[in-house]
């Protein structure tokens, strides 16, 4: 596959946006994990308010996509601003 065919793919990009929230979610459980011992991803889920359901099947790519409103709903529970910016594909580094 070139270079190319890969960034107009897309799973590439939905791949990219899944490891983003996924390095969040990790983010947020070490943020917590200092102040506990143990801190799951279902506490983590409890703690933020958010779907751990949707989040699993998400995370896990169980043939589940979700949403972009839920998407956006679930990053700003987290405290993030889903920003999202598009780009010729010529452009993209």
């Amino acid at each position: 596959m070139t270079r190319r065919e890969l960034l107009e793919s897309p799973m590439y990009w939905f791949e990219n946006v899944n490891l983003e929230f996924y390095r969040l979610l990790i983010e947020k459980q070490m943020e917590n994990q200092i102040e506990e011992d143990t801190f799951t991803f279902s506490k983590t889920c409890e703690v933020y308010g958010l779907d751990k359901k949707l989040l699993r099947d998400f995370l896990l790519d169980d043939g589940v996509s979700i949403t972009l409103k839920e998407f956006i709903e679930q990053s700003v529970k987290l405290g993030y601003a889903p920003v999202i910016e598009f780009k010729k594909l010529d452009e993209v580094e």
